[in-house]
Order: structure tokens, then C-alpha cells, then sequence
């Protein structure tokens, strides 16, 4: 068993051990669980990196491996997960977020812009990183809201909590596109794209440095999908926030991302760029997304077809 001498120098505390030395985080640090033995599990390996890394994620739920491997870097733009229902695409992001069913058991790291890397399995940990780390913006935006409160009273709450005393409630209303007179109307009083920009307006309130974003066109109809989709795009690159994707749609995600991800079954089965995975498919599942994919842009070039007498 190898020996460890501890001492302190000034206020950080260091472990010196085969002639290694090794700072132990202060409390608040994020931290990677390795297991039982020699390093300590506190110890805190920081690694710089200019991208948001998740590796080898996995989620075993009793007997059924939900996720296997999944793994994915946020670099030179947003990135899209692609998948049909069931493919394993919310269930990633509530990995990520700490969130996964309480019987479940998650392996796997994150890796953070500054360095530090995060055992998935340490919900604790990953508790910690909401808000400030990572924010969820929800599918169901209007269903995400507070039905009692105020559009303001729910901002002041999340500014009070994650802010940095650069923003306020009307603020933050004017970065996504809306009125300030909105700001004392409750949930129900705003319609489908106002309550999803209110809601993207809250997960900004947070100054994330990762914005998960699950479906949140699915329930706009097309004009206030196109408009969600340009709110999303401008503030995002405003405030240098990485973003993660998550469509079943592969049209509407090439709209916003450069690069993908397909998952099915729990699995990665395919990667690349936008125009790689458009132009040449090679997995079953993603030629029949691209497949679905060009039939809505054939639709769109119907509809946006002038008629014979806008020719006249």
C-alpha cells in the first residue's frame, strides 16, 4: 500500500506520494470518482481543454444497458444528437445533468472547457454544475414554467441564484425578443413561442457554460419554429454558450448545428458533419432521418412555390 504524507502549504493542501505531488481541490471543486485504491477519489485531475467532452457514457437500468458507450465532443459550434424515439437522446442529457432514473448505473465522464472532469456517476457533483455548468432547456417550454409566478418573479428567483449582477428580468427578455410588459404575465397568458423564448430567457439567466436544448420546436408550429430557432442561434453565440442539440429532425437541426451525433438503441452509430452526414450516409438509421429529411425539403419548396396567380 503506498504512503502518503500530507502537509499544508499556505492554504492548499497537498499529497505527496512517489515522489508526485497533486493539490486536493477546495470544497465546491468538481471532482472524478476512480474507484477504491490509490489516487484518492477527491483527486481532481485537470486536464486543459478547449471543448466540452463526454466520454464513454453508459446507463444500466436492471437487466437493459440503456446507453453503451456514448460519447461526443461540443467543439466548433453547436452539436446536434440525432435519433429516432428511443434512440437515447433525453436520456443522455439527464446523464449529464444528474438526472437519470435513481436505479439506474451511470459510468462515464465529462470533460469541462476548464479543465475539470466529472464522473457521471457522482450525481452530487453533477448537482452542483447545474445552473452555472450546465441548464436544460425542456422540451415542453410552457410545462417548465412556474403557473403561479410571474414571468418576472421567476427571473429574479434564477438571477438571484446563478446571476452575476450584469443582468435583469427585462434585460433578459430583450436578448430573446420580447416586450418587457411581458414580465408580469403568468404562464398561461403567453402563447407557445413566447413562453419558449421566457424559458431560454430563464436557462440564460444561469450564465450556463452548456445549454441542453431537448426538442424545443416540437411544439411551435412552423413560423414560431423558424423564429425560436434564430433566438437560439444569436444568443447562444452572444454569450460564447456551447450548445447540445437534441432533434429527431435532422432539417430543422442542420438549420442550427455543423456537426452530429446519431444515436439508436443507446449506441453512436454515426458522426460527422452536417454535410457528411447529409451526403453520404452509412447507417440504416441515419439514411432513413436524411431520407425524411429531404422530403421536408421538398415540401417547403411546394409551399413556397408562388402559385399561378402570383405569375400572372
Amino acid at each position: 500500500m503506498a504512503m502518503a504524507r500530507m502537509f499544508r502549504l499556505r492554504d492548499i493542501v497537498f499529497v505527496v506520494c512517489l515522489g508526485r505531488m497533486t493539490p486536493r481541490p477546495r470544497a465546491g471543486h468538481s471532482t472524478v470518482t476512480k474507484g477504491r485504491g490509490w489516487p484518492p477519489a477527491w483527486v481532481c485531475r485537470v486536464v486543459p481543454s478547449r471543448h466540452v467532452r463526454v466520454v464513454d457514457l453508459g446507463c444500466v437500468l436492471g437487466p437493459r444497458a440503456l446507453l453503451i458507450d456514448v460519447a461526443f465532443e461540443v467543439s466548433d459550434g453547436p452539436l446536434a444528437l440525432l435519433g429516432p424515439s428511443g434512440s437515447g437522446k433525453s436520456l443522455t442529457l439527464r446523464c449529464l445533468l444528474g438526472l437519470a432514473p435513481a436505479t439506474a448505473r451511470v459510468r462515464g465522464e465529462l470533460h469541462l472547457k476548464d479543465g475539470r472532469q466529472v464522473a457521471l456517476a457522482d450525481r452530487k457533483r453533477l448537482a452542483a454544475l447545474r445552473g452555472r455548468g450546465l441548464t436544460l432547456l425542456p422540451q415542453e417550454a410552457a410545462a417548465s414554467l412556474d403557473p403561479v409566478r410571474t414571468v418576472a418573479a421567476q427571473l429574479r428567483e434564477l438571477l438571484k441564484l446563478h446571476g452575476d449582477g450584469d443582468d435583469t428580468p427585462e434585460s433578459l427578455l430583450e436578448l430573446v425578443g420580447l416586450r418587457g410588459e411581458l414580465l408580469g404575465r403568468y404562464p398561461h397568458a403567453l402563447s407557445g413561442g413566447q413562453a419558449q423564448r421566457v424559458a431560454l430567457a430563464l436557462a440564460l439567466a444561469c450564465r450556463p457554460a452548456v445549454l441542453l436544448v431537448d426538442e424545443p420546436t416540437a411544439s411551435l408550429d412552423t413560423l414560431a419554429q423558424q423564429q425560436a430557432l434564430t433566438v437560439l442561434q444569436t444568443t447562444c453565440a452572444a454569450r460564447d454558450v456551447d450548445l447540445v442539440f437534441v432533434s429527431h429532425d435532422l432539417a430543422l437541426a442542420a438549420r442550427v448545428c455543423r456537426h452530429a451525433v446519431v444515436l439508436d438503441s443507446g449506441c453512436v452509430v454515426e458522426a460527422g458533419t452536417m454535410a457528411e452526414i447529409f451526403g453520404s450516409p452509412v447507417h440504416v438509421t441515419t439514411q432513413t432521418l436524411v431520407a425524411a429529411a429531404r422530403r421536408a425539403d421538398e415540401l417547403w419548396r411546394l409551399v413556397e412555390a408562388p402559385g399561378p396567380e402570383d405569375m400572372s
